[in-house]
């Protein structure tokens, strides 16, 4: 800005400071309370001898006009020294904004930090360190607490596979000319010959629970072959029966549902019935799946002879007592096959070649 402009503004400052000055004396109140109600550069009159009450003008100070005169200039030439009060405090509210936010993220942080600590704590927790596995391992004095005396380990109970074996290509069951109690282990099967009865006042041979052992003189001039004899049961009787799938103490199921019935050669004296006992025929602990009203297996009769015949029976004709809980029969579920004679009678039970068809 030129100088002589500057000294247009200065002396037009100070005439409009002088005339806004005098108008507000004007209306200011004479009394003692004046110099508080008198803006800043502003002095009230002192009273005289008279105790006049005009009011009369005072000039302003050097300090008020150099004042006032850097406010206009600074106006004139748009450069503040500072920022308005509304932006001062529009700052502010951003600071606090940004205070906020910053506190904000900071929470943010440390619970992030709580969460990765949290799941350090967790993993430690599940994840054993090396004295803990050692700890967990037993050592050679534990694993030899499981041998017995006579240096074998204990086995692990064994059970039933989830899925039964099927029956293939060799469908013989047993000829028992290898002359023991164990049918033939083939296409799965891994069962014994046993004898049974209810338990009356009658008397068998081989008696149950004891090694079944073959009689000799098979059929078609065979070494062995399967025999019980006995007489004067009083409740369901005796029978020779063959157990087809075993694992350790359990009765397992058997599946021959590729097979349509069983054949053998049988010689003997009086009525015998050949039952074929399925899961859902069988007690629960005994194996099976039944729970009430259990051994009304599915069955048929014939009547032995003297001398050996081959019998075949077909699945399609045996039918349940009707005493027990109905079952559908399934051959995919087979347990073991019995051979009973009925009670109060003398029995002679001979079987020989017994195979599926």
């Amino acid at each position: 800005m030129p100088t002589s402009a500057v000294v247009v503004v200065f002396v037009g400052l100070v005439l409009t400071a002088c005339g806004r000055l005098g108008f507000e004396e004007q209306r200011a109140a004479p009394d003692s309370d004046a110099a508080a109600a008198q803006p800043d550069g502003i002095a009230p009159r002192p009273d005289d001898a008279a105790s006049s009450d005009a009011a009369q003008l005072v000039p302003p100070t050097s300090d008020v006009i150099a004042s006032t005169f850097d406010l206009k200039l600074d106006a004139a030439l748009n450069v503040p020294d500072a920022a308005p009060p509304d932006a001062n405090s529009r700052i502010t509210e951003l600071d606090a904004a940004a205070m906020d936010a910053t506190t904000v993220l900071e929470d943010a942080n440390a619970a992030d930090d709580a969460s990765r600590l949290d799941s350090a704590a967790m993993q430690d927790a599940v994840t054993p360190d090396a004295s803990a596995a050692d700890a967990a391992e037993p050592d050679a004095g534990v694993q030899d607490a499981t041998v017995s005396d006579a240096g074998e380990a204990d086995a692990a109970p064994q059970t039933c596979p989830a899925v039964a074996p099927k029956a293939g290509f060799n469908k013989l069951i047993d000829d028992l000319e290898d002359g023991d109690g164990v049918i033939i282990a083939a296409d799965g099967r891994s069962g014994f010959w046993y004898t049974a009865n209810d338990g009356t006042a009658g008397t068998q041979t081989p008696v149950p629970g004891t090694n079944f052992v073959p009689a000799s003189g098979g059929a078609h001039g065979s070494a062995y072959y399967a025999r019980t004899t006995g007489r004067a049961f009083a409740d369901w009787g005796a029978a020779l029966c063959i157990m087809l799938h075993q694992v350790g103490d359990n009765a397992c199921r058997y599946n021959a549902a590729s097979t349509s019935g069983l054949r053998f050669a049988a010689r003997g004296t009086g009525t015998i019935t050949v039952s074929f006992a399925t899961a859902a025929t069988v007690p629960i602990e005994n194996g099976g799946s039944c729970f009430s009203g259990c051994f009304d297996y599915h069955s048929t009769t014939f009547t032995l002879s003297s001398t050996w015949l081959t019998r075949q029976i077909a699945y399609t004709s045996l039918a349940q007592g009707g005493w027990g809980t109905p079952a559908y029969f399934q051959a995919s579920a087979l347990m073991y096959i019995e051979f009973a004679a009925g009670p109060a009678t003398a029995f002679d039970i001979g079987l020989d070649d017994v195979s599926f068809y």
